[in-house]
């Protein structure tokens, strides 16, 4: 297995669930830390953690590296990144891009975030060859851009929108994955040439994506739409070496994710296992689905990382097709393959899943990553009952409470902190983030100021809550990303999300005793 693309950062590791690091930061099991000074009368150690510094009781350091999973609010679609306990980075979808998100963010600006301030001292910002994002694996689940979207914005730095708001100097990609299904120029709704109900025009490696952006490619697909303009980008891509990024193609004939299999040195294996490719012909053909959504959805890649004792599954946008040629492919070996202790549940909770898929995972853990304002339902109810009745239950036999199934949406988690606009200022420049000394052009408490502004929401509109005085207006002044944290040493599990109200951390383990008394309400995984 190669070493990461991203040198080591840290020299601690936090051992214990929640420490408070200051004021307005809490740090938790598996943070990785850079130790700054030590004080040996107070026990306490200044450490630099999450973007800024402070001291923690030095009992609080001495854990080992963990697998974490961050599933990211990305509002409608997907996003995680997977840290492994080596420091290997892998990002998986990333969500829509900026640009239609609805609260202008993708998982661009977290993993931004995670390498620009989280891991970089104050003094090495600047330096641009610390100041990169070193991606070890980047994976489209599938070609429908609330997937690849945000990845767009991570490797397109020419668009100047993208260019202001990231503070890193840019990204290199080891290697890229993809599940070969892809838009195609033949047609308004085309997924490319059919033979005998499968699908045989798939997108392959380098030369293949090279190929399908021309005029006229030979023996590649034409490929089309926002995925061309993706491709475009991943073409142009580089590794931390400057070569050529690799693209490559999976499925279940994959085995592992190259450099993650049963031989490699990293504690992490990664198995490949759906879409499910089938031999046409001495060609790979993917099975005609229905529609093109129900094809690309259906062929997402999903994955199963195991480390140590526990797993967990990562399923794109499957759907009730796919999850049917998946359990007969697997057949009596589905369960083995397929059960999981957390999942990333198929297509955002859509209604469109197989409940005998479900009850085959049994996951102790389901994570939505659902949307506001989504026009899709999601998560729907039937589903996050499905979810909790298919998971596996561990009872807490000193109270009268459930310690699992845990069901979490990015779309729960998230909040908002609202304020009232209190002055309207004018300058001659535009002016960046921070505090202003200039006087207000008016105050909101005056009587002028309340008759005279108001605020737009709907120039289109002639309802009047859609202009509204702006004393009644109000202004969005912070958002609680729902960002989910999974972490395991291979054998207890964590899950965290913010509290809203202080920034703490509200979190659930689950000890290994707990998991080894586990069981199922419906046993029966396929029958």
């Amino acid at each position: 297995m190669p070493q990461p693309a991203r040198t080591k950062w840290w020299n601690e590791i936090v051992r214990v669930d929640s420490v408070k690091l200051n004021d307005y930061t809490y740090l938790l099991w598996g943070d990785r830390v850079r130790v700054l000074e030590r004080d040996d009368q107070t026990g306490k150690v200044r450490v630099f953690a999450r973007g800024t510094t402070g001291w923690l009781p030095e009992d609080a350091l001495g854990g080992e590296p963990l697998l974490e999973l961050y599933i990211i609010d990305v509002g409608q679609g997907d996003g995680i990144l997977v840290v492994t306990p080596e420091g290997h980075h892998l990002m998986i979808d990333g969500g829509h891009q900026r640009s239609r998100q609805q609260t202008g963010k993708s998982a661009a600006d977290f993993v931004d975030w995670k390498f620009h301030k989280d891991y970089l001292f104050f003094n090495e910002r600047n330096d641009p060859d610390k100041n990169m994002i070193r991606l070890d694996a980047m994976i489209a689940s599938h070609s429908d851009a609330d997937h690849y979207g945000g990845l767009t914005d991570l490797i397109d730095r020419e668009l100047e929108s993208i260019d202001n708001e990231l503070d890193s100097q840019g990204v290199t990609v080891e290697a890229f994955y993809h599940p070969g299904l892809c838009p195609q120029m033949s047609g308004p709704e085309d997924l490319g040439e059919k033979v005998d109900g499968y699908f045989v025009r798939l997108l392959e490696d380098r030369n293949s994506a090279e190929e399908g952006l021309k005029t006229n490619p030979q023996n590649a697909p034409k490929i089309r739409g926002w995925w061309r303009d993706f491709i475009e980008k991943v073409v142009q891509q580089k590794t931390a070496a400057g070569e050529p990024t690799p693209i490559i193609r999976l499925s279940q004939m994959s085995g592992f994710l190259p450099g993650f299999a049963e031989s490699d040195d990293s504690s992490v294996k990664i198995r490949v296992l759906a879409p499910i490719e089938v031999d046409v012909g001495g060609r790979a053909g993917l099975r005609d689905l229905g529609d093109e959504g129900e094809n690309k959805n259906g062929h997402s890649i999903a994955l199963r990382l195991d480390y140590r004792d526990r797993r967990f599954l990562l399923t794109g946008d499957l759907n009730e097709q796919s999850q049917e040629d998946i359990m007969a492919h697997y057949a009596a070996e589905f369960e083995a393959a397929w059960a999981a202790d957390v999942v990333k549940a198929c297509h955002h909770g859509s209604h469109h899943v197989n409940y005998k898929f479900l009850k085959g995972i049994g996951p102790l853990c389901t994570v939505f990553s659902s949307g506001d304002a989504n026009t899709y339902d999601h998560p729907r109810a039937w589903v996050l009952g499905a979810a909790a009745l298919s998971g596996r239950v561990i009872e807490d036999p000193a109270r009268a409470r459930l310690r699992a199934p845990l069901i979490y949406s990015t779309e729960v988690a998230r909040s908002l902190t609202l304020g009232s606009i209190d002055q309207l200022r004018e300058y001659d420049n535009p002016q960046f983030y921070g505090k202003e000394k200039e006087e207000p052009l008016q105050t909101v408490s005056g009587k002028v100021t309340t008759s005279k502004w108001r605020t737009i929401l709907n120039r289109y509109s002639e309802d009047a809550k859609d202009f509204p005085p702006v004393p009644a207006a109000r202004v969005m002044r912070q958002i609680i990303y729902g960002l989910v944290n999974v972490r395991t040493d291979g054998r207890r599990l964590l899950i965290a999300v913010r509290n809203e109200g202080n920034q703490s951390w509200a979190y659930e383990t689950i000890e290994p005793e707990e998991i080894a008394r586990a069981y199922r309400v419906i046993p029966e995984a396929i029958n």
